[in-house]
Protein backbone atom coordinates (compact mmCIF):
# COMPACT_ATOMS: atom_id res chain seq x y z
CA UNK A 1 0.00 0.00 0.00
CA UNK A 2 3.03 2.66 1.00
CA UNK A 3 4.59 1.91 -2.53
CA UNK A 4 1.80 2.25 -4.72
CA UNK A 5 0.81 5.27 -2.91
CA UNK A 6 3.87 6.43 -3.12
CA UNK A 7 4.00 5.74 -6.95
CA UNK A 8 0.64 7.71 -7.33
CA UNK A 9 1.99 10.23 -5.12
CA UNK A 10 4.96 10.99 -7.85
CA UNK A 11 3.02 10.90 -11.21
CA UNK A 12 0.21 12.54 -9.72
CA UNK A 13 3.01 15.42 -8.80
CA UNK A 14 4.66 15.40 -12.10
CA UNK A 15 1.34 15.21 -14.65
CA UNK A 16 -1.40 17.53 -12.95
CA UNK A 17 -3.46 15.40 -15.31
CA UNK A 18 -3.46 12.41 -13.30
CA UNK A 19 -3.21 14.32 -10.04
CA UNK A 20 -7.34 13.75 -9.73
CA UNK A 21 -7.43 9.82 -10.31
CA UNK A 22 -3.58 9.81 -7.95
CA UNK A 23 -5.41 11.24 -4.98
CA UNK A 24 -7.85 8.70 -5.56
CA UNK A 25 -5.94 5.79 -5.35
CA UNK A 26 -3.87 7.24 -2.12
CA UNK A 27 -7.26 7.23 -0.71
CA UNK A 28 -8.22 4.07 -1.28
CA UNK A 29 -4.47 2.80 0.38
CA UNK A 30 -5.31 4.93 2.93
CA UNK A 31 -8.82 3.40 3.85
CA UNK A 32 -7.42 -0.06 3.61
CA UNK A 33 -4.00 1.03 5.69
CA UNK A 34 -6.56 1.85 8.13
CA UNK A 35 -8.55 -1.45 8.33
CA UNK A 36 -8.28 -3.15 11.59
CA UNK A 37 -6.60 -6.12 9.95
CA UNK A 38 -3.81 -4.69 8.37
CA UNK A 39 -2.43 -3.20 11.30
CA UNK A 40 -3.81 -6.06 13.83
CA UNK A 41 0.14 -6.96 14.07
CA UNK A 42 0.92 -3.76 16.19
CA UNK A 43 -2.53 -3.89 18.41
CA UNK A 44 -0.86 -7.04 20.22
CA UNK A 45 2.15 -5.46 21.23
CA UNK A 46 1.34 -1.71 21.60
CA UNK A 47 -2.50 -1.03 21.30
CA UNK A 48 -4.91 0.05 18.89
CA UNK A 49 -2.64 3.65 16.96
CA UNK A 50 -6.18 4.76 16.07
CA UNK A 51 -7.26 5.36 19.03
CA UNK A 52 -7.67 8.60 20.54
CA UNK A 53 -6.53 7.14 24.13
CA UNK A 54 -3.69 4.94 22.61
CA UNK A 55 -0.05 6.28 23.44
CA UNK A 56 1.96 6.03 20.32
CA UNK A 57 5.42 4.97 21.71
CA UNK A 58 6.09 2.26 19.86
CA UNK A 59 6.17 0.28 16.10
CA UNK A 60 7.70 3.37 13.86
CA UNK A 61 7.40 0.78 11.06
CA UNK A 62 3.63 1.14 10.90
CA UNK A 63 3.28 4.19 11.83
CA UNK A 64 5.89 5.99 9.63
CA UNK A 65 4.51 4.41 6.24
CA UNK A 66 1.07 5.64 7.37
CA UNK A 67 2.06 8.97 8.52
CA UNK A 68 4.12 9.21 4.94
CA UNK A 69 0.77 8.17 2.75
CA UNK A 70 -1.41 11.20 5.39
CA UNK A 71 1.80 13.73 4.50
CA UNK A 72 1.75 12.54 0.66
CA UNK A 73 -2.24 12.74 0.41
CA UNK A 74 -2.83 15.98 1.96
CA UNK A 75 0.40 17.39 -0.65
CA UNK A 76 -1.10 16.03 -3.39
CA UNK A 77 -5.12 16.97 -3.14
CA UNK A 78 -4.90 19.76 -0.73
CA UNK A 79 -7.92 17.97 1.38
CA UNK A 80 -7.54 18.42 4.87
CA UNK A 81 -9.84 15.19 5.61
CA UNK A 82 -7.23 13.47 7.62
CA UNK A 83 -4.91 16.19 8.73
CA UNK A 84 -5.92 15.72 12.06
CA UNK A 85 -4.32 12.08 12.60
CA UNK A 86 -1.40 13.27 10.34
CA UNK A 87 -0.71 16.01 12.78
CA UNK A 88 -1.17 13.58 16.07
CA UNK A 89 1.25 11.09 14.56
CA UNK A 90 3.50 13.72 13.66
CA UNK A 91 3.89 14.95 16.93
CA UNK A 92 4.07 11.27 18.47
CA UNK A 93 6.81 10.61 16.51
CA UNK A 94 9.21 13.75 16.74
CA UNK A 95 8.68 13.35 20.82
CA UNK A 96 9.50 9.57 20.80
CA UNK A 97 12.32 10.51 18.45
CA UNK A 98 13.81 13.30 20.54
CA UNK A 99 13.27 10.70 23.92
CA UNK A 100 14.63 8.02 22.49
CA UNK A 101 18.64 7.46 24.10
CA UNK A 102 19.30 6.41 20.78
CA UNK A 103 17.96 8.61 18.24
CA UNK A 104 15.88 5.51 17.19
CA UNK A 105 12.28 3.79 17.51
CA UNK A 106 11.70 0.25 17.91
CA UNK A 107 10.49 -1.78 14.89
CA UNK A 108 9.57 -4.66 16.69
CA UNK A 109 9.78 -5.26 20.71
CA UNK A 110 13.49 -3.90 21.34
CA UNK A 111 14.82 -4.28 18.01
CA UNK A 112 15.22 -1.01 15.58
CA UNK A 113 15.34 -1.03 11.83
CA UNK A 114 17.06 1.46 10.69
CA UNK A 115 15.41 1.46 7.51
CA UNK A 116 12.14 2.16 9.02
CA UNK A 117 13.38 5.17 10.69
CA UNK A 118 14.03 6.79 8.05
CA UNK A 119 10.61 6.00 6.42
CA UNK A 120 8.84 8.15 10.06
CA UNK A 121 11.92 10.60 9.18
CA UNK A 122 10.91 11.01 5.86
CA UNK A 123 7.38 11.63 7.38
CA UNK A 124 8.72 14.72 9.37
CA UNK A 125 10.38 16.72 6.94
CA UNK A 126 7.55 16.31 4.69
CA UNK A 127 5.20 17.60 7.62
CA UNK A 128 7.73 20.42 7.55
CA UNK A 129 7.30 21.00 3.83
CA UNK A 130 3.76 21.14 4.10
CA UNK A 131 2.49 22.93 7.43
CA UNK A 132 5.50 24.70 8.09
CA UNK A 133 6.46 22.48 11.42
CA UNK A 134 10.07 22.44 12.66
CA UNK A 135 10.23 18.73 12.95
CA UNK A 136 13.32 18.74 10.56
CA UNK A 137 16.06 19.16 13.07
CA UNK A 138 15.13 15.36 14.71
CA UNK A 139 15.83 14.09 11.24
CA UNK A 140 19.35 15.57 11.03
CA UNK A 141 20.39 14.40 14.72
CA UNK A 142 19.43 11.33 13.10
CA UNK A 143 21.78 11.36 10.36
CA UNK A 144 24.71 12.43 12.45
CA UNK A 145 24.03 10.00 15.10
CA UNK A 146 24.31 7.59 12.37
CA UNK A 147 27.16 8.74 10.82
CA UNK A 148 29.11 8.01 14.11
CA UNK A 149 27.63 4.32 14.41
CA UNK A 150 28.22 3.06 10.62
CA UNK A 151 29.68 -0.67 9.77
CA UNK A 152 33.49 -0.26 10.78
CA UNK A 153 34.67 -2.32 7.30
CA UNK A 154 31.75 -0.62 4.70
CA UNK A 155 31.12 2.37 6.32
CA UNK A 156 27.26 1.85 5.56
CA UNK A 157 24.46 1.61 7.70
CA UNK A 158 23.99 -1.35 9.91
CA UNK A 159 20.70 -3.08 9.41
CA UNK A 160 19.48 -3.69 12.86
CA UNK A 161 19.79 -2.16 16.11
CA UNK A 162 19.62 -2.42 19.49
CA UNK A 163 16.80 -0.23 21.05
CA UNK A 164 17.88 0.46 24.14
CA UNK A 165 21.83 0.85 23.83
CA UNK A 166 22.03 1.32 19.63
CA UNK A 167 24.17 -1.73 19.44
CA UNK A 168 24.61 -2.81 16.15
CA UNK A 169 22.78 -6.35 15.66
CA UNK A 170 23.17 -7.05 12.63
CA UNK A 171 25.32 -5.68 9.60
CA UNK A 172 24.42 -3.92 6.58
CA UNK A 173 21.99 -5.52 4.14
CA UNK A 174 21.13 -4.95 0.96
CA UNK A 175 17.52 -4.95 1.16
CA UNK A 176 17.30 -2.70 4.22
CA UNK A 177 20.21 -0.61 2.30
CA UNK A 178 17.95 -0.14 -0.96
CA UNK A 179 14.94 0.73 1.52
CA UNK A 180 16.39 3.45 2.75
CA UNK A 181 18.02 5.18 0.50
CA UNK A 182 15.41 6.38 -1.58
CA UNK A 183 13.82 7.87 1.77
CA UNK A 184 17.33 9.15 2.79
CA UNK A 185 17.15 11.59 -0.16
CA UNK A 186 14.75 13.43 1.39
CA UNK A 187 16.07 13.67 4.59
CA UNK A 188 20.24 14.52 3.57
CA UNK A 189 20.92 14.25 0.14
CA UNK A 190 24.88 14.36 0.58
CA UNK A 191 24.31 10.81 2.83
CA UNK A 192 21.91 9.02 0.34
CA UNK A 193 25.07 9.92 -2.43
CA UNK A 194 27.23 8.32 -0.23
CA UNK A 195 25.43 5.36 1.03
CA UNK A 196 24.65 5.25 -2.65
CA UNK A 197 28.27 4.65 -3.33
CA UNK A 198 28.82 2.18 -1.01
CA UNK A 199 26.07 0.17 -1.54
CA UNK A 200 26.75 -0.61 -5.27
CA UNK A 201 30.83 -1.00 -4.21
CA UNK A 202 29.69 -3.77 -1.83
CA UNK A 203 26.84 -5.08 -3.16
CA UNK A 204 26.60 -4.96 -6.88
CA UNK A 205 26.60 -7.76 -9.19
CA UNK A 206 26.58 -6.79 -13.28
CA UNK A 207 27.01 -9.22 -16.16
CA UNK A 208 26.39 -8.64 -20.00
CA UNK A 209 24.46 -5.35 -19.32
CA UNK A 210 21.88 -6.77 -16.29
CA UNK A 211 22.47 -6.00 -12.88
CA UNK A 212 21.38 -7.07 -9.62
CA UNK A 213 21.85 -6.29 -5.76
CA UNK A 214 23.22 -9.19 -3.39
CA UNK A 215 21.66 -9.49 -0.06
CA UNK A 216 24.65 -10.18 1.89
CA UNK A 217 28.27 -8.91 1.72
CA UNK A 218 29.91 -12.35 2.41
CA UNK A 219 28.25 -15.99 1.33
CA UNK A 220 25.20 -17.23 -1.08
CA UNK A 221 22.66 -16.97 1.55
CA UNK A 222 21.39 -13.89 3.51
CA UNK A 223 21.85 -13.64 7.24
CA UNK A 224 18.41 -15.68 7.45
CA UNK A 225 19.17 -18.33 5.04
CA UNK A 226 17.47 -18.25 1.54
CA UNK A 227 14.97 -15.34 2.84
CA UNK A 228 14.93 -11.66 3.20
CA UNK A 229 13.78 -9.70 6.32
CA UNK A 230 10.38 -8.53 3.80
CA UNK A 231 9.99 -12.48 3.25
CA UNK A 232 11.16 -12.55 -0.33
CA UNK A 233 13.94 -15.45 -1.82
CA UNK A 234 17.57 -14.92 -2.35
CA UNK A 235 19.09 -16.85 -4.94
CA UNK A 236 22.85 -17.34 -5.55
CA UNK A 237 23.24 -14.96 -3.19
CA UNK A 238 20.88 -12.42 -5.04
CA UNK A 239 18.39 -10.23 -3.13
CA UNK A 240 15.18 -9.85 -4.81
CA UNK A 241 14.06 -7.24 -2.71
CA UNK A 242 17.04 -6.18 -2.52
CA UNK A 243 17.28 -5.39 -6.29
CA UNK A 244 13.98 -4.24 -6.32
CA UNK A 245 14.41 -1.55 -3.52
CA UNK A 246 17.57 -1.22 -5.40
CA UNK A 247 15.87 -0.17 -8.78
CA UNK A 248 14.07 2.72 -6.53
CA UNK A 249 17.71 3.48 -4.92
CA UNK A 250 19.25 3.75 -8.45
CA UNK A 251 16.54 6.48 -9.81
CA UNK A 252 16.76 8.72 -6.43
CA UNK A 253 20.70 9.28 -6.84
CA UNK A 254 20.39 9.70 -10.40
CA UNK A 255 22.21 6.81 -11.55
CA UNK A 256 21.36 5.48 -15.32
CA UNK A 257 23.10 3.04 -15.34
CA UNK A 258 22.55 0.65 -13.17
CA UNK A 259 19.27 1.44 -12.71
CA UNK A 260 19.21 -0.02 -16.70
CA UNK A 261 20.40 -2.88 -16.03
CA UNK A 262 18.73 -3.95 -12.94
CA UNK A 263 15.36 -3.24 -14.75
CA UNK A 264 16.41 -4.54 -18.15
CA UNK A 265 17.05 -8.36 -15.46
CA UNK A 266 13.60 -7.62 -14.13
CA UNK A 267 12.09 -7.29 -17.76
CA UNK A 268 13.58 -11.12 -18.28
CA UNK A 269 13.62 -13.03 -14.98
CA UNK A 270 10.07 -11.68 -14.23
CA UNK A 271 9.05 -13.60 -17.30
CA UNK A 272 6.58 -10.71 -18.69
CA UNK A 273 3.55 -11.20 -20.47
CA UNK A 274 1.00 -9.95 -22.08
CA UNK A 275 -2.61 -10.47 -22.81
CA UNK A 276 -5.72 -7.84 -23.63
CA UNK A 277 -3.01 -4.84 -24.18
CA UNK A 278 -2.23 -5.26 -20.36
CA UNK A 279 1.43 -6.15 -19.23
CA UNK A 280 2.13 -8.67 -15.89
CA UNK A 281 4.97 -10.42 -14.69
CA UNK A 282 4.30 -14.17 -13.81
CA UNK A 283 7.55 -14.12 -11.17
CA UNK A 284 7.09 -11.09 -9.59
CA UNK A 285 4.74 -10.49 -6.52
CA UNK A 286 2.30 -7.44 -6.81
CA UNK A 287 4.35 -5.54 -4.14
CA UNK A 288 7.21 -6.18 -6.46
CA UNK A 289 4.83 -4.38 -9.16
CA UNK A 290 4.12 -1.29 -7.10
CA UNK A 291 7.88 -1.35 -5.87
CA UNK A 292 8.79 -1.08 -9.74
CA UNK A 293 6.01 1.59 -10.65
CA UNK A 294 7.33 3.81 -7.74
CA UNK A 295 10.88 3.19 -8.89
CA UNK A 296 10.59 4.68 -12.44
CA UNK A 297 8.68 7.40 -11.39
CA UNK A 298 11.03 8.35 -8.90
CA UNK A 299 12.25 12.08 -10.23
CA UNK A 300 16.41 12.22 -9.34
CA UNK A 301 17.28 14.06 -6.10
CA UNK A 302 21.14 13.84 -6.22
CA UNK A 303 23.70 12.74 -8.66
CA UNK A 304 26.14 10.13 -8.47
CA UNK A 305 29.24 9.17 -10.44
CA UNK A 306 29.43 6.05 -12.97
CA UNK A 307 29.81 3.18 -10.44
CA UNK A 308 32.04 1.74 -13.38
CA UNK A 309 33.40 2.18 -16.93
CA UNK A 310 30.61 -0.03 -18.44
CA UNK A 311 31.99 0.24 -22.13
CA UNK A 312 32.88 -3.65 -23.44
CA UNK A 313 34.34 -4.61 -20.27
CA UNK A 314 31.55 -7.34 -19.24
CA UNK A 315 32.59 -9.00 -22.86
CA UNK A 316 35.81 -10.47 -21.07
CA UNK A 317 33.60 -12.92 -19.07
CA UNK A 318 31.73 -13.91 -22.07
CA UNK A 319 34.87 -13.52 -24.33
CA UNK A 320 35.31 -17.49 -24.02
CA UNK A 321 31.60 -18.61 -25.26
CA UNK A 322 31.61 -15.80 -27.51
CA UNK A 323 34.84 -17.32 -29.12
CA UNK A 324 33.69 -20.85 -29.23
CA UNK A 325 30.24 -20.21 -30.86
CA UNK A 326 31.51 -17.99 -33.60
CA UNK A 327 34.75 -21.06 -33.76
CA UNK A 328 31.18 -23.36 -34.39
CA UNK A 329 29.44 -20.91 -36.68
CA UNK A 330 32.71 -20.61 -38.66
CA UNK A 331 33.76 -24.31 -39.11
CA UNK A 332 29.78 -25.31 -39.63
CA UNK A 333 29.95 -22.33 -42.55
CA UNK A 334 33.28 -23.78 -44.00
CA UNK A 335 31.95 -27.64 -44.04
CA UNK A 336 28.50 -26.30 -45.71
CA UNK A 337 30.58 -24.47 -48.66
CA UNK A 338 32.89 -27.41 -48.99
CA UNK A 339 30.02 -29.63 -49.66
CA UNK A 340 28.41 -27.32 -51.85
CA UNK A 341 31.33 -27.08 -54.13
CA UNK A 342 31.28 -30.59 -54.00
CA UNK A 343 28.05 -31.19 -55.23
CA UNK A 344 28.42 -28.58 -58.03
CA UNK A 345 31.38 -30.61 -59.49
CA UNK A 346 29.21 -33.63 -59.79
CA UNK A 347 26.60 -31.43 -61.17
CA UNK A 348 29.21 -30.16 -63.66
CA UNK A 349 30.37 -33.70 -64.17
CA UNK A 350 26.98 -34.64 -65.13
CA UNK A 351 26.51 -32.00 -67.29
CA UNK A 352 29.19 -32.37 -69.76
CA UNK A 353 28.68 -36.09 -69.53
CA UNK A 354 25.12 -35.65 -71.34
CA UNK A 355 26.01 -32.84 -73.45
CA UNK A 356 29.27 -35.19 -74.48
CA UNK A 357 26.55 -38.13 -75.39
CA UNK A 358 24.24 -35.37 -76.83
CA UNK A 359 26.36 -34.23 -79.35
CA UNK A 360 27.74 -37.98 -80.19
CA UNK A 361 24.26 -39.26 -80.79
CA UNK A 362 23.64 -36.25 -83.32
Amino acid sequence: LSFLSAAAFEMGKQDPRLARSAGDLIAKCLEEAMQRRTYSFVVRDWGDPLQESTSLRGNVLYLGHLNLMLVRYAELTGDAHHDALCHRLSIALHRNFERSPTLCLESSPGVCWTSDQVVALASLVGHDRLYGTHFRGVAHAWVARMRSNLDAKTHLLPARLDARTGEQLQPPRGSTLAFAIPFLCEIDPDFAREQYEGFVKHFYVHRGGLGAFRESIHGRRGPQGLRDRYGAPVLFGLGVSASGFGLAAAKAVGDRQVFGEVLQAGEIFGVPVSFLRRKDYLLTPRVGDSVALWAKALPPSTSVRPAYQRRFGWLAGYLPAFSLAFLFGVTAHLGALRRARVGLSVCQSLRDGQLGRAAAEV
